[in-house]
């Protein structure tokens, strides 16, 4: 049984398809008038719905995502040089140094964790990553509470992002 998950976004002047896995919507193009009216309506849609986090914790009650505390700051990937070959599957540690018979290996520095505005306004691509509970789900729905929120500034209050961008949850 395969575990891998699918999506795509497509449209053009007739319409929108959104598919995920073997599911899919299809909607009919708006007409031009009507877009930034319904553009608003979703976006407050959003705003609501994703303004609450539930804890398993705490009961599943419901509390305000604005009030929740995590840390606004990302660690990016070290750029490659290049003419740097590409990095192994499996990072050499001093273990398998040695029983190849080589020197061990100073590891580099991670480094330093810069705020997340910053890294989405600077990675055209962005991987999250991180142990089970350590907060993606949470930093992804508070980016996206940002960008539904930009009538009121929080995209560049809050990430930095001057860009208002329409969130999509697939």
């Amino acid at each position: 049984m395969s575990t891998e998950r699918t999506a795509s976004i497509g449209g053009d002047a007739s319409g929108i398809s959104i598919a995920r896995d073997r599911n899919g919507v299809q909607a009919p193009a708006l007409p031009a008038a009507d877009v930034p009216r319904r553009t608003e309506e979703y976006l407050e849609a959003v705003a609501r719905e994703w303004a609450w986090v539930r804890l398993e914790g705490e009961g599943g009650a419901p509390l305000p995502l604005e009030r929740v505390f995590f840390m606004l700051q990302a660690r990016p990937q070290p750029q490659r040089r290049p003419l740097e070959p590409p990095r192994p599957d499996l990072e050499p540690s001093p273990e398998r140094l040695e029983a190849a018979g080589a020197p061990p290996e100073e590891p580099a520095p991670p480094p330093p964790p810069v705020p997340l505005g910053q890294a989405l306004r600077e990675a055209e691509h962005l991987a999250l990553l991180g142990e089970p509970g350590a907060g993606k789900s949470t930093a992804l729905q508070f980016i996206g509470l940002c960008f539904a929120r930009a009538k009121e500034g929080w995209h560049t209050e809050r990430l930095g992002v001057e860009a208002p961008l329409i969130p999509v949850l697939l």
